[in-house]
This record gives structure tokens, C-alpha cells and sequence, in this order.
């Protein structure tokens, strides 16, 4: 219950509060009350990078050591995404060719022990195509992993998966000079309950008061706007510059409801800082 109450917190972006019931929900962990098991793996891991989001490096970097050897022993879905947010702390420290071995191996790892056909096996590819993007600017292997995984969700569905890969995925398209397909794309995930025929042209918007303000949706507007941001400064063309200050300012409209929504000031500091 602690730890579901902390991930409320943490995805209302309200940081200081999560961490308070995740240390409450690691004070019965040790007290042995219940055993360490994958969930426990789950807290260290949730514990890390609350910690990290609130800028406390040295606990940050204690956790994720103490919970990556626990994690690489294990098999279960919470283990591995430990391992990919420890992977992801090793990008932003600089020991980017370390992230990546750690992924690499968990990828061969999940293909072993799941096989191709699997969540747990997309989950980690997309995982590797995101690293291969963000750290490696190694676009052409990110859009070939995200075009498997979205094999994959073609057969299945995975709608938790969806929004995730295919942003993803417009990203790199973006980066790799293919701007109009990625935006294409960031509109069929924009307009998802409209038929694909139908989709508004690349530039226009949903109204803002029909979208949940939540960190899917911020995610995909701020790609959104990356894209048109890229496209503007390579055309020079005003329509681009007005979509993207219309997204822009959508992205401020959500921030604010977000905002109203969190109960501690450091939090609400920390949310503006990031999309100051």
C-alpha cells in the first residue's frame, strides 16, 4: 500500500511527498515484517531516482548500488527495469558505453528467457531503442528496434507499450532527417480515437481541455514540439513557428493543472525547474 500511494505521488510529479511513503514502505522491509522479494527490488529502484529527482545524487547512486545486484539476479519484469534506470543513471553520468553493455546483455537475456514473442522482450528492446537514441545518437539501429517492437504491438495491442514506443520512435525519425513521418506519427498517437483517414493535418492540435494532464501526455507534446521546433529552423516557414508556440503553449496549460494538483512546494519548485 506504501508503495502504491508513492507512485501515485511520484507520477503526480509530487517527489517529496512519494518519498515519504516509499521511506515508510522500506522501514517495514527492514523491519522483516515481509520478505525481499521483487517488489523490494521495485522500492530500491523507485527510492533511486525519487531521489535523484529531488537532487540528492549520493543517496541516488547508494540505491541504485544496492539494488542492482539484486536486480541482475533476477528475472522478473521489476528487476529488469531496475537495471534499465540504472543503465540510464550511467548515461547521464558520462559511462555511456557501460549503459549500454548492461542493456545489450538484459536484451540477450530477456531473448533467452522469454523468447521474441514476449512483453518482457519488447519492454526491453524498446528500453535499448530509447539508450541507442538518446545516448548513442545511433539512429538507424534505434528506428529498426522500435519498428520490431511495433511488430509486436500490431499483433498485440499493447496499449501501455504503445504511446512509448511510437514516440520514441518519431524521435528518431526526427533525428535521422525524416521530420514529416515522425510528425505523422506524433499525430496518429495525438488523435488515437479518430480514424486514421481523418487525422487533422500535421500541424493542428486536439483542444486542450478534452487531454488528461498527465506525463503521457506531456511526453508526447514536447516531442511534438521538438519536431516542429526542427522543422521551423530548417524551413523558416510561419505556420511551423505558430503550431509550435501553440503546442508550447499547450505543454504550459497541462504544467499548470499538474502543478495546482501537487501538495509540497520543493515538488512543485522541481516541475517548474524542469520545463523552465
Amino acid at each position: 500500500l506504501y508503495i502504491n500511494i508513492g507512485a501515485g505521488y511520484f507520477r503526480l510529479y509530487d517527489y517529496a511527498k512519494a518519498r515519504i511513503y516509499f521511506e515508510e514502505a522500506e522501514s517495514i522491509f527492514n523491519k522483516d515484517i515481509v520478505s525481499h522479494d521483487q517488489n523490494y527490488i521495485n522500492l530500491i529502484n523507485s527510492l533511486a531516482i525519487t531521489y535523484g529527482k529531488l537532487g540528492l545524487k549520493e543517496k541516488e547512486a547508494e540505491y541504485f548500488e544496492k539494488g542492482i545486484e539484486m536486480a541482475e539476479a533476477s528475472n522478473s519484469y521489476l528487476a529488469y527495469n531496475m537495471i534499465n534506470s540504472y543503465a540510464i543513471e550511467l548515461g547521464n553520468a558520462g559511462m555511456i558505453s557501460r549503459g549500454e553493455e548492461l542493456l545489450s546483455n538484459l536484451l540477450n537475456r530477456a531473448r533467452t528467457v522469454f523468447g521474441t514473442n514476449s512483453r518482457f522482450y519488447c519492454e526491453v528492446l524498446k528500453n535499448y531503442a530509447e539508450y541507442l537514441r538518446i545516448y548513442m545518437h545511433d539512429f538507424q539501429n534505434s528506428i529498426k528496434y522500435y519498428l520490431l517492437c511495433i511488430d509486436y504491438l500490431d499483433q498485440y495491442d499493447k496499449v501501455t507499450l504503445r504511446d512509448q514506443v511510437f514516440t520514441g520512435y518519431a524521435m528518431a525519425l526526427s533525428e535521422k532527417g525524416e521530420t514529416q513521418k515522425a510528425l505523422k506519427t506524433i499525430q496518429g498517437l495525438l488523435f488515437s480515437d479518430i480514424d486514421p483517414v481523418k487525422i487533422p493535418d500535421l500541424y493542428e492540435n486536439p483542444d486542450p481541455e478534452m487531454l488528461k494532464a498527465d506525463n503521457r501526455t506531456l511526453r508526447i507534446f514536447r516531442a511534438k514540439y521538438d519536431i516542429l521546433w526542427k522543422l521551423y529552423k530548417e524551413s523558416d516557414e510561419f505556420d511551423l513557428l505558430a503550431s509550435a508556440a501553440n503546442t508550447s503553449e499547450i505543454i504550459i496549460y497541462m504544467i499548470d493543472i499538474i502543478r495546482i494538483n501537487i501538495s509540497e512546494d520543493e515538488s512543485r519548485i522541481i516541475l517548474g525547474d524542469n520545463y523552465r
